[in-house]
C-alpha cells in the first residue's frame, strides 16, 4: 500500500460517484484532499489504522460490510 500523506485537510472514504465529486470539489477550494477506495473490509482497516489520529487513539472506525441492493437495477429495468 502506498504512504499516506502527512497532512490532509478532508478524508473522503469511497472513490463512488459522490465520493470522487467531492474530492474534486474540495480540491479546487485549496483543500488537500485524500480519497480512500479499498477492495475488502481487510484492506481498509489497514489504511485506516495507518492514520495518525486512529493511531493516536483520537478517533475509531467500525468496517461495516456491504451487502448488494439491486433495488437500483429495478428502476432503470425497461418494462416490454
Amino acid at each position: 500500500m502506498p504512504a499516506l500523506p502527512a497532512t490532509i485537510d478532508t478524508l473522503i472514504i469511497g472513490a463512488g460517484a459522490a465520493g470522487l465529486a467531492a474530492a474534486r470539489h474540495l480540491q479546487s477550494a485549496g483543500q488537500a484532499v485524500l480519497v480512500l477506495e479499498a477492495a475488502g473490509p481487510e484492506e481498509a482497516r489497514q489504511a485506516l489504522e495507518t492514520l495518525p489520529l486512529v493511531q493516536a487513539g483520537l478517533i475509531e472506525f467500525q468496517i461495516l460490510p456491504l451487502i448488494p441492493y439491486d433495488g437500483f437495477a429495478r428502476l432503470f429495468a425497461g418494462e416490454e
